[in-house]
């Protein structure tokens, strides 16, 4: 066989064992050659002599090429840069083609070497320029460093600009390595396509094969089980009537062993007998056709034949039971799922079959819906036989004596069971007293009446009437959970809940370490050193939400400059906003706020549970939140005294205004505060409706919301003709006033009272509680009511101070047509949450910063007599929360409606002001000219006839009316309805 290869080879010439040889001696020097400049290249040293270098000739070479490495490094180095590196990779692809080319014969093509030597030097050029366009220098090199690609690159810069310079400069990159290494790029595509699909075919055989072998395995295994569900089909069957008859235990020992394994909470419970597997009951009553039942049967299973746990599919079950218990006798109606057995195994029931003593149940969890359901009238006319002298003898025990009273006043409902292909474990945790539907043979036993006198064979066999279908009842669908009407508690009538009913907070996790701060401080500084700006941190304050770092700015240096690098420094820094706070009261620096990675949620009990809330003594004190140092923030709304906030969708608004009206619901009681809610989308202050405290139900029609503002216009007047009348400036005088004549037990009476006849007496002034409205959406209730609301607000917003009634007014679209230049001008208190826009929040805030907040709680507050705002994380309020403290209020009183507060009175100041309109002398010329001219502007009726525009605007409104012209529309202009005058 050697002798034969070898007589095939064919001979090798000098000539070709010549040019391999140089081929190999080629690979070893390439090889060499790559070693070499890794090492001198990894070892450089700038301070080694060399080309860039003048150093003394005893100065030691630190490079592990010596000399002569030292300087083929410099020269690389400062020619082309961090792509010298690119050099060595280069000779490995030579080294590496040669080697797999090296039985070729040598070919000097001088074309060949003169492309291959082009496409080295574009790489080499074009990758110096692309270093020099990204920066690729490191800080300690030397001076003269890539100088090709600063050159090169410089001009590609100035030319194309870095975007251009760099597409030109990576297309030539790419050029020259496929000219220097002579690599085809579809050939290397369509090498990656074929081995990728070939790894793709190997892992779906195996994943075919996989499948095939769990396929057979199964498939033997479900032979295997039939081939055994065959042997225990051909085992005979025992009767019932053969085996022993057990003694009768009680109620809850039947429970005890009955199965727990499967089946719902509150199903009859139906016993096969000796039944070896539930595939033989299938196969049974596959085989043979389904008859009526003759009787009602109640089985047992042996526990040596316990079927294992299967997964098959549940059917609809329909049990019906219905006893009931005349003088004389007790019929018990059944209609339930029974097992078709061969003709000589069924055998009519008695008492004494029906024992669950031993072994254990089959539940109709278990059975199969084959058979059509049955409702059987079982008539039991006569005492027990005397052959089961256990029932005749044993009294009853109390659970037997429970259930049969149970039992007999039960009416069970039909249940649908929906298709599950595996059911729970529900009755592991069974319980007698909650399970009334578990139908068993003590059931009935307990449930017949056993006369002692009456001889054995007096007792006839239960009669069974004819078999009629019995009625399917659809499963009942589960009503919602009914909430208890809540009590009132006398002994809570006056007191404050516990703000035990809060969430208790959760363990805080630090933002930021003391490193993490020190390096963000560093790079804070770096990165504002890169635009230019030098700074120095003082000081850092991490907060829940938000990091402050104070900077000192150099001198010279704009606020400005800091404000207006704030993108670029949130794009620097990799955050999602940077907001600079150029003022901070009493400090000269500028502050700095970034997003800390882990926000911290702070709960209300974290803020109203502190000093500072706790101490303060209005009625009307909020909770905000807390500030970005963690302190909590609160506020006066008697100080406010108005509150506007805005904000977008989802920035923490609605939150906000719950937890400012549970943090009056936990300061004050009904005699001290009093609220009138509006919430025009009927979902928010729905939730409080019911609560001691308010005046008037939660008002949803917007129609009601302008009576509810008009009657707190003229309930802001009455106080004020009281407050006048009693010498004070305020309600706190007034309610002080108050105070001090009942202790000295001369209460005051009302000086504003109009007696009707000289028997009157006045009322007695009490106090009076301070009155907060809540408009959950201004703006819709603007949209719906129009500018009349508006109207209404600015005067409450400018004289309800002192009278102790105060607003807030929410909404989530902070536009100038909602927060209008006259509601600004009378609350001055503003509250923004995240906005879209800058302009959103000059509208609010009239200046910027809200735009750049991070939502969820996150706001600026700005309060009265400042023009700082505060950062403030708000406090958040779940709704469980809100559930607990308006529940616990309910229990402390019922609410006490005015119904005046709703109730309007549109039409009779429209009838007085149409009836002292038209009394106007220049009315009816008004009105012919309206109609003539078909215009009804009041700007050409005051030109017309030469009156004030408020006389045209008052003749105007009385036309609208009396049905001459329509109301205006959105842009002020109005339709003439009357018909034209008739010309003579």
């Amino acid at each position: 066989m050697s002798k034969q290869k070898s007589s095939e080879r064919q001979p090798i010439s000098w000539h070709e064992q010549v040019q391999v040889r140089m081929k190999e001696g080629l690979v070893l020097l390439l090889v060499v050659l790559s070693v070499f400049f890794w090492m001198v290249l990894i070892s450089f040293n700038p301070k080694d002599p060399s080309f860039s270098q003048a150093s003394m000739d005893a100065v030691p070479v630190q490079n592990w090429g010596g000399r002569l490495g030292a300087w083929v490094a410099d020269i690389l180095f400062s020619a082309v840069g961090y792509f010298a590196w690119v050099f060595p990779i280069l000779l490995v692809i030579k080294t590496i083609q040669v080697f797999l080319r090296r039985y070729q014969p040598i070919e000097l093509d001088s074309k060949v070497l003169v492309i291959r030597s082009v496409g080295f030097i574009l790489l080499m050029v074009s990758g110096a320029g692309l270093a020099y366009i990204f920066q690729l220098k490191p800080a300690d090199q030397l001076t003269n460093y890539n100088i090709i690609g600063e050159t090169l690159g410089g001009i590609a810069v100035s030319l194309l600009n870095s975007q251009g310079a760099s597409l030109l400069l990576f297309a030539a990159f790419l050029i020259g390595f496929t000219t220097f290494t002579n690599l085809s790029w579809f050939n290397l595509m369509e090498k990656i396509g074929k081995y990728a699909l070939v790894l793709w075919e190997r892992l779906a055989s195996n994943f075919q094969d996989r499948q095939q072998r769990r396929a057979e395995l199964a498939e033997q295994a479900a032979e295997e089980m039939l081939e055994e569900e065959d042997e225990l089909d051909a085992q005979p069957v025992a009767s019932l009537k053969q085996r022993k008859e057990p003694e009768l235990t009680s109620f809850s020992a039947m429970v005890d062993t009955a199965d727990t394994t499967s089946g719902f909470d509150q199903q009859p419970a139906i016993a096969f007998e000796n039944v070896s597997s539930l595939a033989s009951i299938r196969d049974q009553l596959v085989r043979e056709p389904v008859a009526p039942v003759s009787g009602p049967k109640i089985h047992r299973v042996a526990p040596a034949a316990r079927p294992a746990p299967v997964s098959e599919p549940a059917m609809h079950v329909a049990p019906v039971v219905a006893i009931d218990e005349p003088e004389d006798k007790t019929e018990v109606s059944v209609s339930t799922r029974f097992i078709r057995r061969p003709a000589s195994e069924r055998t009519e029931p008695t008492l004494s079959s029906l024992t669950l003593e031993e072994d254990y149940l089959v539940t109709e969890e278990d059975a199969f819906d084959v058979a059509p359901l049955t409702e059987l009238d079982t008539a039991i006319d006569q005492p027990a036989p005397a052959s089961a002298p256990e029932v005749a003898s044993a009294a009853p025990s109390a659970a037997s004596q429970t259930a049969s009273e149970s039992l007999a006043d039960m009416s069970v409902p039909s249940i649908s069971r929906s298709y599950q292909t595996e059911q729970p474990n529900q009755f592991a945790q069974w319980q007698p007293s909650t399970s009334p539907n578990l139908v068993t043979a003590q059931t009935f036993a307990a449930a017949q009446p056993v006369s002692p006198a009456a001889p054995e064979s007096a007792v006839s066999q239960p009669t069974i009437g004819p078999a009629t279908p019995a009625m399917y009842h659809p499963e009942p669908v589960a009503s919602a959970p009914i909430t208890p009407m809540t009590t009132v508690d006398r002994g809570l009538v006056g007191t404050l809940p516990p703000l035990s009913l809060l969430d208790t907070p959760s363990a805080k996790a630090i933002s930021y370490s003391e490193q993490e701060l020190m390096e963000m401080s560093h790079t804070l500084e770096t990165k504002l050193k890169e635009f230019g700006v030098q700074v120095t941190v003082e000081s850092v304050h991490p907060g829940p939400v938000v990091t402050r770092f104070e900077i000192e700015l150099a001198p010279g240096i704009k606020v400005s400059r800091i404000t207006n690098l704030a993108k670029d420094l949130a794009r620097s820094m990799a955050m999602i906003s940077v907001r600079v706070v150029e003022v901070i009261p009493g400090k000269t620096t500028v502050g700095i706020e970034v997003p800390n990675e882990n926000r911290q949620i702070v709960r209300l009990v974290e803020v109203i549970d502190t000093p500072e809330f706790e101490d303060k003594q209005s009625a009307v004190s909020l909770g905000l939140g807390h500030d970005i140092s963690g302190q909590p923030v609160t506020a006066d709304l008697a100080k406010m005294p108005h509150l506007l906030v805005a904000g977008t969708t989802g920035s923490g608004k609605s939150v906000g205004v719950n937890a400012m009206i549970l943090s009056i619901l936990f300061k004050s009681t009904p005699e001290d505060a009093r609220l009138i809610m509006i919430d025009p989308k009927m979902l928010e202050l729905s939730i409080y409706e019911g609560i001691p405290h308010l005046l008037c139900p939660v008002v949803t029609d917007m129609k009601e919301a302008a009576n509810a503002l008009r009657w707190c216009v003229a309930e802001m007047e009455r106080r004020y003709k009281l407050m006048a009348a009693m010498g004070v400036r305020n309600l706190a005088g007034f309610n002080e006033k108050i105070r001090q004549a009942e202790m000295a037990g001369q209460p005051l009476a009302d000086p504003t009272y109009r007696k009707q006849s000289p028997d009157d007496l006045p009322p007695t002034l009490t106090k009076l509680p301070t009155i907060v409205v809540v408009v959950d959406e201004f703006a819709d209730m603007i949209m719906i009511v129009g500018k009349k609301v508006e109207e209404l607000i600015a005067r409450i917003a400018q004289k309800a101070r002192a009278a102790g009634i105060h607003l807030i007014l929410a909404t989530q679209r902070p536009s100038v047509d909602v927060i209008t230049g006259l509601i600004k001008a009378n609350i001055p208190t503003r509250m923004a949450f995240q906005v879209s826009s800058k302009i959103d929040s000059r509208t609010i805030l009239d200046q910027g910063g809200a735009e750049q907040l991070l939502g969820h709680g996150d706001m600026l507050y700005l309060p009265s007599g400042t023009s700082v705002p505060t950062r403030v994380h708000g406090a958040f309020v779940s709704d469980e929360e809100v559930h607990r403290v308006v529940d616990a209020w309910k229990q402390r009183g019922a609410p006490d409606y005015i119904e005046e507060i709703l109730v309007g009175e549109e039409e009779s100041e429209a009838t007085m002001a149409t009836d002292g309109e038209e009394d106007d002398p220049l009315f009816d010329e008004a009105v012919y000219f309206v109609t003539e001219s078909r215009r009804a502007s009041i700007s050409a009726v005051q030109r017309k006839l030469r009156v004030g525009y408020n006389r045209a605007a008052r003749m105007i409104e009385a036309m609208e009316a009396a049905g001459i012209v329509s109301e205006a529309a959105h842009n002020g202009s109005r339709e003439v309805i009357a018909p034209p005058p008739v010309k003579d």
